[in-house]
């Protein structure tokens, strides 16, 4: 495992994932930062708590769209 260190809404974080997981791991932090900087941006959200939770249900209902059935 090795260290990673990310920024995600401003805040800094220290994750640890494989060598091979890395690639996918920083994809998943620009992806999430970007949402959640778009939701900040939008004057509605304020709290990071509220803009993570509203982030994770986007992106919940983006992966649940994907996974259903045609």
């Amino acid at each position: 495992m090795e260290r990673v260190d990310v920024t995600i809404l401003g805040r800094n974080y220290s994750l640890a994932c494989s060598a091979e997981e890395k690639p996918t791991l920083l994809a998943a932090v620009r992806y999430v930062d970007q949402h959640m900087l778009r939701i900040q941006g939008s004057g509605k959200v304020s709290s990071n708590e509220r803009i993570a939770v509203m982030t994770a249900l986007q992106v919940a209902g983006e992966l649940l769209t994907l996974k259903a059935p045609e």
